[in-house]
């Protein structure tokens, strides 16, 4: 199971932020990359000032039970 993190920062401010997945674990790691892709277009609406530096999916210390 992979969380989907991002990093993006504003070229304005030179800000940087993690954004973390908070609608749940995917469980491979395709799956990971298209929730990645979600987050971006969701925050690129919110945040247009913002630009996508890096991305990861992380595996999940513990698994749902």
């Amino acid at each position: 199971m992979f969380v989907a993190q991002i990093l993006i920062c504003s070229m304005l401010s030179a800000d940087c932020v993690i954004l973390e997945d908070t609608r749940g674990l995917s469980l491979t790691k395709a799956q990971c990359v298209i929730r990645q892709k979600e987050m971006l277009v969701d925050i690129t609406v919110e945040m247009p000032e913002y630009s996508l530096v890096d991305r990861t999916c992380r595996r999940a210390k513990y698994q749902p039970v």
